[in-house]
């Protein structure tokens, strides 16, 4: 993820917290904090609550969802991800084809993760 800063404000720090389904991998929602040069780091523990809030006010049920914390940097742009339920990590999981041809069509919420 990029970020363009003005004047001589920077990033100082990127923090991504998921929220992913721990049957299949599908991850339900992403949530990114960006700490400007100046401000406070945000602990763990907050970025997982706000993580839950915002999920919660999207209409997630998060009761059977589980958090996890992945480096920012390692999500590129225009690839889907799933997390691996027993390593706990991302891996990059392949588009259906049929979705890569509508236009604007969004990425299938589930994708099942073999184990």
């Amino acid at each position: 993820m990029e970020f363009l800063s003005t004047g001589r404000t920077q990033v100082r720090s990127v923090k991504c917290c998921v929220l992913f389904d721990p049957s299949d991998g599908a991850i339900h929602h992403v949530h990114r904090v960006v700490t400007i040069e100046g401000a406070d780091d945000t602990p763990e523990q907050l970025i997982e609550q706000r993580t839950l809030q915002l999920a919660k006010e999207l209409g997630l049920e998060v009761a059977r969802l589980q958090l996890l914390h992945v480096d920012p940097h390692s999500i590129e742009p225009n690839k889907q991800y799933a997390v691996d339920p027993s390593r706990r990590c991302l891996v990059a999981v392949e588009r259906p084809i049929e979705e890569e041809k509508t236009p604007g069509a969004r990425p299938p919420q589930r994708s099942k993760y073999g184990s």
